[in-house]
């Protein structure tokens, strides 16, 4: 499962070894929080997804990569329906991070207080 905090003005989203490989993905984020639009949390954190995906995919179960689609390019660490953090981002390549986390209105409730 994914990490997520707000450290030194940055959102820092840290993958799992297992999350790299299932999403192609070999590197965290590390985000300008002056980039960040928003975050709020989800039940439903597959409806947050449209495009094509590259990574890892189960309908419903697992969706771990980057979705590409129109003008929004989406990354998602998805593992089951629990709460998952969604954060819409700007002058960033990926336009917004969706992934399931213990803590998600926590987190989402911290990312609000430093936008």
């Amino acid at each position: 499962m994914a990490n997520v905090s707000v450290e030194d003005q940055k959102l820092l989203i840290k993958l799992s070894p297992t999350e790299k490989i299932e999403s192609l993905r070999f590197h965290d984020f590390a985000i300008d929080i002056s980039n960040v639009v928003d975050a709020y949390t989800t039940q439903s954190p597959f409806d947050e997804l449209s495009g094509l995906r590259v990574g890892t995919g189960i309908p419903r179960v697992i969706c771990v990569g980057t979705w590409y689609g129109g003008r929004s390019t989406m990354f998602a660490a998805i593992h089951g329906n629990s709460t998952a953090i969604v954060v819409s981002l700007r002058n960033e390549k990926i336009t917004k991070v969706v992934a399931t986390i213990d803590n998600a209105v926590e987190i989402a409730r911290t990312i609000r207080g430093q936008i």
